[in-house]
């Protein structure tokens, strides 16, 4: 589970790297809470992956029983912070460092400790 996350997580980081546009708008209009409900639910579609692989998580266990809504937030909040801490122009850090690092507090926070992945993946 914990490999599924991370492929996740660094698809979507890499992928907003490669489309830095479509990250801007979507920090500038998605995301300000400029758009209605009806917009911002047609494009859900694109994060259903992210709650596939929560719901999933939840149900083996692997994941800490917390809500799939506050862990997809979680998640997506986390690639926002990296990202942005990325994209600024004088960073004490190395993008890798940020990446593994924001991944590492994400995992380490909606894992099971204790159960089929969350012990053996610590």
């Amino acid at each position: 589970m914990k490999e599924t996350f991370r492929t996740i997580y660094m698809g979507t980081i890499e992928w907003f790297l490669e489309n830095p546009l479509y990250y801007r708008y979507l920090q500038l209009v998605r995301d300000s809470g400029l758009l209605g409900e009806d917009v911002e639910a047609q494009t859900a579609h694109f994060y259903v992956y992210f709650y596939q692989a929560i719901q999933r998580g939840l149900e083996e266990g692997c994941l800490h029983p917390y809500p799939l809504e506050l862990i997809g937030n979680f998640l997506y909040q986390d690639i926002v912070a990296v990202l942005n801490l990325i994209m600024l122009p004088d960073r004490p850090s190395s993008d890798e460092t940020y990446i593994q690092s924001g991944f590492d507090i994400f995992w380490d926070g909606i894992r099971a400790k204790t159960g089929v992945d969350g012990a053996q993946e610590s």
